[in-house]
């Protein structure tokens, strides 16, 4: 979900370069898509069935259960406003799309008319950051065209180095006009936006129940799991800076987006409120 994290870090000299750049590069290209992020395209085969050990309790490091009646300010901040968030998505943020109750964190989207959008995005980012292990959170998606969950990380470094740079890791990001199908992504220097290294996964029973969506990460390797089944495995032969910005600490980003360059258009039937339902955050150490 490539950029979303420029909305709330400021245009400084570097992003407006990265942004002018990217502007005239897909005008010189002439771009289908119409955004960064790449089209939603079938899946080239059937997630394989491969099913990983059970985490060990002892093992873990962090969690959030959401518990109470109030989100933990100790763990997660907010980002806040509209104006598309590099990838000319529709919703303003705001602290009150979001409730905690009977275990879950709700992110509620609301619409006020046409084109007009309330949901709500947090991060652990200045709180809770971590470098390697296996991040995980069960999560139920929202619904419908124009919907764009995500469950993903930015290096904490972001502030300093700018996007791409800082790297980009998401753990699930889904558009409602894809039923079924699901992302994982990986963005860096030598590869993002449209150039992403990315990877689909089907299930037929993705929408309408809660998923596991999880990543074992080391210094070598970033493994994706759907409810334990391996994904996609991103782990370039000869690293760098360039392909593998991922040996230092990262935060942790929840959030509903609406339209957008990977949301696309919001359909005509879809019903709001839409919410995206937490059951739970847990980061263990690594092997």
């Amino acid at each position: 979900m490539n950029r979303k994290g420029l909305g709330n870090f400021g245009f400084n000299l570097y992003n407006l370069k990265i942004i002018f750049s990217t502007f005239l590069l897909f005008v010189v290209l002439g771009c289908s898509s119409g955004g960064f992020d790449k089209p939603i395209l079938p899946p080239e085969t059937p997630a394989p069935a491969v099913t990983e050990t059970p985490v060990e309790e002892s093992k873990l490091r962090w969690e959030d259960n959401f518990e109470g009646s109030d989100l933990n300010l100790d763990n997660w901040t907010f980002d806040l406003g509209r104006g598309g968030w590099g990838n000319q998505e529709l919703q303003n943020y705001t602290r009150a799309n979001h409730s905690v109750k009977d275990g879950m964190l709700v992110i509620e989207t609301i619409s006020s008319g046409p084109r007009r959008y309330t949901s709500t995005r947090i991060k652990t980012q200045g709180l809770q950051e971590f470098q390697y292990g296996r991040i995980e959170a069960r999560i139920k998606l929202p619904e419908g065209e124009g919907m764009w969950p995500a469950f993903w990380l930015l290096g904490a470094n972001i502030e300093e180095v700018g996007w791409p740079a800082c790297g980009e890791i998401d753990i699930m990001e889904y558009a409602g006009r894809a039923p079924g199908i699901f992302q994982n992504a990986i963005h860096t220097p030598s590869g993002n936006g449209g150039e992403a290294s990315s990877k689909s996964t089907k299930d037929q029973n993705l929408e309408g129940r809660f998923h596991v969506y999880a990543v074992n990460w080391t210094s070598q390797s970033i493994d994706f799991y759907f409810d334990d089944k391996l994904t996609y495995k991103y782990s370039p032969t000869n690293k760098s800076n360039e392909n593998y910005p991922f040996n230092k600490p990262m935060f942790i980003i929840l959030n509903n987006a609406v339209g957008g360059t990977f949301g696309g258009p919001v359909g005509e039937d879809v019903e709001f409120p839409q919410e995206m339902i937490v059951d739970y955050v847990r980061v263990y150490d690594p092997d």
